[in-house]
Order: structure tokens, then sequence, then C-alpha cells
């Protein structure tokens, strides 16, 4: 809701660059509440991940003008980002308590509705029911696909990597909305959009290499 709330001020880009910051507050708070080292791999990696972002995205960055509008949804988005970190971590310490993915995912979906719900209540919003197939259909792509296999399998990924690995994966989100934009609405290549690509996908391949080395340094090894 938040981040929803904050491309009705800013570009779509420009929150989805806020959003992919989340590796950043997920180390910090992977240290904070999970008293887990953050390598300097993790943090050069997602640095590189969020300059990469920049450079992809500053056509849109640079045509903003800072206004009332724009800090409301700069503010919305580094909250939402914050929640979201948030919400990683508390998966992860769930994991580590023996929680089920599935109820996990439905658990946190169930508060979070509640929590709309409520804040859309308070805001005196209008309570509307569309009937036609442009609407519905959408609607249950979002919920089935996006939510509840998209981010089940993102909590698994938690699980396995941990909330600060696991949101390297966030820093590609836009760039997997980009692509259609190339295609379909012809955004031009430029070579800040090269430049971009090649860093985030260094800072990814940066991130899961230190996982990698830290399993095997972790891992005994088996003598002959």
């Amino acid at each position: 809701w938040l981040f929803y709330g904050a491309q009705t001020y800013i570009p779509s880009a420009f929150a989805a660059v806020i959003f992919s910051s989340v590796i950043l507050v997920n180390a910090l708070n992977t240290r904070i509440w999970r008293k887990e080292p953050t390598s300097k791999g993790v943090i050069i990696g997602g640095i590189m991940g969020i300059g990469g972002l920049s450079l992809v995205f500053l056509p849109a960055l640079s045509n903003l003008a800072l206004d009332n509008g724009v800090v409301l949804g700069l503010g919305l988005g580094i909250l939402g980002t914050f929640t979201a970190s948030i919400g990683n971590v508390a998966a992860a310490n769930l994991k580590d308590l023996g929680g089920k993915l599935v109820l996990t995912n439905a658990w946190g979906m169930l508060i979070g509705g509640c929590v709309t719900l409520s804040v859309h209540a308070l805001l005196g919003g209008e309570w509307v029911f569309p009937t036609d197939a442009g609407y519905w259909l959408p609607l249950v792509y979002l919920v089935t696909v996006s939510s509840i296999i998209g981010f089940g399998s993102y909590l698994s990924l938690i699980g396995r990597l941990g909330p600060a690995r696991a949101a390297s994966t966030s820093v590609v989100f836009p760039l997997v909305a980009f692509v259609p934009s190339i295609v379909f609405e012809g955004v031009a290549v430029s070579t800040e959009l090269v430049i971009g690509v090649a860093l985030v996908l260094g800072g990814n391949t940066l991130v899961l290499w230190e996982r990698h080395r830290a399993n095997r340094k972790n891992t005994p090894r088996q003598r002959d």
C-alpha cells in the first residue's frame, strides 16, 4: 500500500530505485535483530545495485521537480522499504522457529490486508466493488501469481539465504519491468542504461558469491 501511494506522487521507476535499497536495510536489520555479521561484499554489492539502477533511471530522476508531492512520495517509498525489511527479518525468525511457509505467507497476507483496510477506512476512503472483468482478472492475477506464488517463493528464498542476501533479487525487479518498455514502448538504449545493467548484475553476483563463500567456510571438510 505504501508503494502504491508513493507512485501517486513519483514515477514508478523512482519508487523501484528506492525499494532496491532494501538489500542494505535488510543487512542492517539482520545485524541488529538477528546478530548476523554483514560482510563487506554484501554492502558493496548492494551499493553497486543501487548505483546501477540510478543510472538506468537517470532520465526519470533528472526530470523530477522537488515539490511537496515528490517529498511525500519519497517518504512513503522509504517507509515502505523499511517495513518490507522488517517483514523479511520476521519471516526469517519464524523460519528458524519452525514456522511453515504456507502459514507464514497466509498470516502475513491476512495481517497486511487488515492493516490496509483499516488505513483505508481511517482515511475516509470509499468502498467500491467494480463488476467489470477488466478489474477482477488483474486482481486475480495479483492475488494468485504475484502474491501467493511470488511472495511464497520469496519467503522460501529468505529461509535458504537469509534476509540480507535474499533481498539481492530486489535490484532486478525494475529491470524486469524495464525490458518490455524497450520492446513495446520504444525506450532508447543509452550508455547509462548499459552501464547500469552491468552494475546491477555485478552487484548481485558479488552478493551471491559472498553467500557461496560463507557456506563453504561454515561447512566442515570431510576427511578422506
